[in-house]
């Protein structure tokens, strides 16, 4: 169960490192400009191997850069690594029904087990000719679905089925599917058939159900080209010849990446020199996390000489601030009655347990931190300061301590 605690801070905390209002009204000056950019539309919400997430890359890397970090990735600032290699629909996949062309992507996918060739006739609702092309009516084949079997195993039966009775090729009409689903199946690793079929979404299928049409003219084509998606880490390093790393991280928030770059700049010009730090920006948390394991595996930084890591989630919330990860080392609870205020209120949780990069640490014995809030769409700015100067108090204290110890969560505590 998670427990609310008021953290009553030691003498000497180091949030002396923020004398200066002067200095604060510069750090939320940057972190408003920051999520501003990285919030914005053209952006694409940062979703792994868009060109937004590209254009929020170059930003990121050109803050740290700006901030005197230097680069650690396998490209300058950027670790890029694959995400997904597939297949899509090539530029000839057409379908046409009545002289009307359906869209693919938007109308129509082809089936990822389709052979790449095309078929046409004319059609008869209900009847399945020899040398001609089948229309199958999934929502009338229910009773032939498997509930417990894959999804395309249907398909393919049916299809199988079409080629041995003479058919040239197959649409499937009225699946259950929505046209999000059905294009995730052309990641499936599926042998072709012989075959070209396809699966028609819910206008075709309307056109295709229709209780007056005496007959359709079809004509489609399939057509497959390669479909390979990138994701890209931005790592920024301040080597101070020290032998282990802190690690800070964020994911895809854009106020938990603008809180990552005001630390980087601050850690640059006041942190102490008694660790080196790594500053990432993953990639792919979204997708279990992949780019925080492709770094940890990449060995860029050794996992063994990773001092700990902290995750920054999204930050601003007038309500608090919120912890996990706090049972991954037994000198967390020093560590952050040193580091939290006693007027704020921290919500603590021993578990490293959740969707975010953390976990990847956590799961190769490394000491963990996640600080979370926050209203994506009501960052209080005051707020996220202050867990950016508490951010930066726990790396003070924890890189001043010899090397962490590491426990096993127990659970919540």
């Amino acid at each position: 169960m998670k427990k609310s605690l008021l953290l009553c801070p030691l003498l000497g905390v180091t949030l002396a490192a923020f004398p200066q209002k002067k200095t604060d009204r510069r750090t939320i000056s940057n972190l408003q400009a920051h999520v501003t950019y990285l919030s914005s539309d053209k952006l694409e919400g940062r979703r792994t191997g868009t060109p937004g997430e590209q254009l929020a890359a170059v930003y990121i890397a050109d803050q740290m850069k700006a901030a005197g970090l230097a680069p650690k990735g396998t490209d300058g600032f950027f670790q890029t690594f694959v995400v997904r290699e597939g297949k899509t629909f090539g530029p000839n996949t057409r379908l046409t029904i009545n002289a009307h062309p359906l869209r693919p992507g938007e109308h129509f996918f082809p089936l990822p087990f389709s052979a790449e060739k095309g078929a046409k006739g004319e059609v008869l609702p209900g009847v399945n000719e020899v040398d001609n092309v089948w229309l199958i009516n999934v929502k009338e084949s229910a009773d032939e679905i498997n509930p417990k079997a894959g999804p395309l195993d249907f398909y393919i039966k049916k299809t199988k089925e079409a080629k041995q009775n003479g058919a040239t090729g197959v649409i499937f009409f009225n699946g259950p599917e929505t046209i999000a689903a059905a294009g995730k199946w052309l990641d499936e690793k599926t042998g072709p058939l012989a075959l070209p079929a396809v699966w028609v979404g819910a206008e075709g299928s309307k056109t295709l159900s229709a209780d007056d049409a005496n007959g359709f003219q079809v004509d489609f084509q399939v057509d497959f080209k390669a479909d390979k998606h990138t994701g890209t880490n931005v790592i920024g390093y301040i080597d101070n010849g020290a032998p282990a790393t802190i690690v800070l991280g964020t994911g895809d928030d854009a106020s938990g990446a603008a809180a990552l770059i005001e630390l980087g700049r601050l850690l640059k010009e006041n942190g102490t020199k008694k660790q080196n730090y790594a500053l990432i920006a993953f990639s792919g948390e979204e997708l279990d996390q992949f780019g925080s394991k492709y770094f940890v595996e990449s060995a860029a930084i050794p996992v063994q000489n990773i001092h700990c890591m902290l995750n920054i989630g999204r930050l601003g919330d007038e309500k608090g601030l919120r912890i996990g990860g706090v049972g991954t080392s037994p000198a967390w609870s020093g560590v952050l009655k040193s580091s939290v205020p006693s007027s704020l209120k921290v919500q603590y949780d021993p578990s490293p347990a959740g969707p975010s990069d953390h976990t990847s640490f956590y799961r190769k014995d490394v000491p963990v931190l996640f600080f979370f809030s926050g209203d994506a769409d009501n960052i209080n700015y005051e707020g996220e300061l202050k867990a950016v100067k508490i951010v930066y108090d726990v790396v003070a204290i924890a890189g001043k301590q010899p090397r962490l110890g590491f426990s096993k969560s127990q659970g919540e505590q």
